[in-house]
């Protein structure tokens, strides 16, 4: 005969009908120490899922930690100069990517026609957050190529972050009519 057995009495009483007095598996313990238990049971294993969960967090973050754009202290002196938050700055920069700017820096400004360079440039500023130095590469791409409906785009997202919503506005929209998807 296989399952639950009938309940019966863990001492040489009579069952008063409560589970605290029936012995359903035969192990002395009754129903209640069954579920005293489980609730071990589920609290160890809530513990250990916890635990497994805030390791992989842990390694999760360190690796998408690696692959953000680098923060540059580029904008520190707009920043210094009354420029509103978010002008520049973020985490403490990274060598190579320092490099890079400066790299691209001094080659803009030894070819100041090279758009690619330019919006370039830009590129690294708007991913450091450095808005004044994103806005002026941008605005000088565009002078070079007026119909960039990206650089458009970013550029007025550079606007935005400066607080000159009206000139953002007006890049937005200019980026929509050259580009209707956009």
């Amino acid at each position: 005969m296989g399952g639950l057995r009938a309940c019966r009495p863990r001492t040489g009483k009579r069952p008063s009908g409560g589970p605290q007095d029936c012995d359903l598996d035969g192990d002395g313990r009754g129903v209640a120490g069954v579920r005293r238990a489980v609730n071990r049971d589920h609290v160890l294993f809530a513990m250990a899922g916890l635990l497994v969960g805030f390791i992989g967090a842990y390694f999760l973050f360190e690796f998408v930690a690696e692959r953000q754009p680098q923060r540059l202290l580029l904008g520190a002196a707009a920043a210094a100069a009354g420029a509103p938050a978010g002008a520049g700055g973020g985490a403490p920069p990274r060598a190579p990517f320092l490099e890079r700017v400066a790299e691209l820096e001094r080659f803009v400004e030894a070819n100041p026609q090279d758009a690619d360079a330019v919006r370039e440039l830009g590129n690294l500023y708007f991913d450091a957050e450095n808005w004044n130095g994103a806005a002026a590469a941008y605005q000088h791409h565009l002078s070079l190529r007026p119909g960039d409906a990206d650089v458009l785009s970013d550029y007025g997202v550079s606007l935005q972050r400066l607080g000159r919503a009206e000139e953002a506005l007006a890049m937005f929209q200019r980026a929509q009519q050259l580009n209707p998807v956009h």
